[in-house]
This record gives structure tokens, C-alpha cells and sequence, in this order.
């Protein structure tokens, strides 16, 4: 015959209630990552909608500015994605009131490109 362990009942206890928590502490974790997915889906959202909305506010200012800078002209600020807002770049337009069309390297308008990142939204 064997050796019987008199301690198997206590071990087997001890592990079971380890197994127990465990599982328990398992179940909180996936759930938890659930919610953490869930919540960057929301701010995901709102970042999307906050950067369309302030982009818009951007843009109108932009074309305000550089109306007022150069006495006129055309300007026009636009997204060469808008489908995906979160990683598109930004394409700039614009002209001045002479119709002339200025280098793209110019001082001043590298300058009014330059501000347009700083106009306040409202």
C-alpha cells in the first residue's frame, strides 16, 4: 500500500477556494476590460465630434482673418479626409485679393497658416 496524505482534505480545500477566487477575480478583470473598451468607444465619439466642431469654428476664422489680412481674397481651410477626422491632414486654399496666387513658401502666408492653429474656437 501507499502512503495517504492526512493533510489532502485541508490542501484540496485550500486550492478549491484559490481556484474559486480566481475564477472570481477572472470574471472582474474581463468585465472590467469590457467596460474600458466600451468607455474608449464613447471618447472615441465625442474626440471625433469635438474635433469636427472646432475644426468648423477654426475654418470660419481662418477664412475671417485672412479676409481682413489681406484685404479680401479667398481662403478656404478643409480636411483631406473627412471620412476619418481623427487622421486626416489639413489642406489650405486660398488667395489673395489681387488674384494673383502667392508661393506656397511665401513669409505671409506661411505665417497665416502658421496662426490659424492658434484662433480661438468659439
Amino acid at each position: 500500500m501507499s502512503n495517504v496524505n492526512p493533510d489532502a482534505p485541508r490542501e484540496y480545500e485550500a486550492a478549491a477556494e484559490r481556484f474559486q477566487f480566481l475564477e472570481t477575480e477572472s470574471k472582474d478583470l474581463e468585465a472590467a476590460a469590457s467596460d474600458l473598451r466600451k468607455i474608449l468607444r464613447e471618447l472615441d465619439e465625442v474626440m471625433r465630434v469635438e474635433l469636427a466642431r472646432t475644426f468648423s469654428a477654426v475654418a470660419e476664422q481662418f477664412v475671417h482673418f485672412f479676409q481682413l489680412l489681406f484685404n479680401g481674397g479667398t481662403a478656404k481651410l478643409e480636411l483631406t479626409d473627412p471620412d476619418d477626422i481623427a487622421n486626416t491632414g489639413i489642406r489650405n486654399h486660398s488667395a489673395p485679393a489681387t488674384g494673383a496666387k502667392r508661393s506656397p513658401k511665401s513669409p505671409g502666408r506661411c505665417s497665416l497658416a502658421a496662426s490659424a492653429r492658434f484662433l480661438p474656437a468659439r
